[in-house]
């Protein structure tokens, strides 16, 4: 005679008395029947329970970059709104940098497309590395800006839904095929796809290592 589900459920959470689980026990030695659905129980609950641990960061990161690149049918107006509740004092900060980028351009960076000379200015600034995500514009391209603290400063990740234009006297990088890479003063630019760009005042195998581990290129 098999445990009822009610039993079979106290069981396996623990809620039986000594004598009840035992008993319980006896009956799973001679029963196959009973023995199989416990661990079906147990490997289920495993199961669960590995869900519910939280993603690893690198994969969360790699999760919301896709999803960035992902071509959007609303208005990039819209989905600014969307952002906004999370990163308010990030905007205003990258706000402030790409209006001074903007009013006052860089003389080495003066003949770069207006998207390269602001995210040079960007990524140039002190006060780089605030978590999350801001969605904005830089030269009047829509961009996703990520913050990233690697060996040696700090690192910003830009994506966007349209190709980044290459700038003059760019150098063939590192990492995938038609990758570049130009230097404007402290700052290194590396483009390892057409619509992802990673600046910072690191060297160019910095921010290739990090586009790999992000999975770009």
């Amino acid at each position: 005679m098999h445990a009822t589900d009610q039993r079979m459920a106290a069981y396996l959470a623990g809620e039986l008395d000594v004598a009840g689980a035992l008993a319980v026990d006896e009956h799973l030695l001679s029963c196959e029947t009973c023995w199989q659905a416990v661990c079906a129980a147990r490997q289920g609950r495993r199961a669960a329970e590995r869900l519910r641990e939280p993603a690893p960061l690198e994969l969360a990161d790699r999760i919301g970059l896709a999803i960035d690149l992902a071509p959007d049918p609303a208005p990039m107006r819209a989905r600014r709104g969307r952002w906004l509740a999370l990163a308010t004092a990030t905007v205003a900060l990258i706000a402030a940098v790409v209006t001074a980028a903007l009013l006052v351009p860089n003389q080495s960076t003066r003949h770069d497309p207006a998207v390269i000379s602001a995210l040079v200015h960007v990524a140039a600034q002190p006060t780089l590395g605030e978590s999350g995500s801001v969605s904005t514009e830089l030269g009047g391209q829509p961009v996703v800006l990520r913050h990233y603290q690697v060996e040696g400063g700090a690192v910003v990740v830009a994506t966007s839904t349209l190709a980044f234009p290459m700038p003059s006297g760019v150098h063939a990088g590192q990492g995938a095929p038609m990758a570049w890479t130009i230097t404007r003063d402290t700052v290194t630019v590396y483009c390892p796809s057409g619509r992802v760009l990673l600046a910072g005042p690191v060297p160019a195998r910095t921010l290739v290592a990090l586009a790999e581990r992000l999975h770009f290129g």
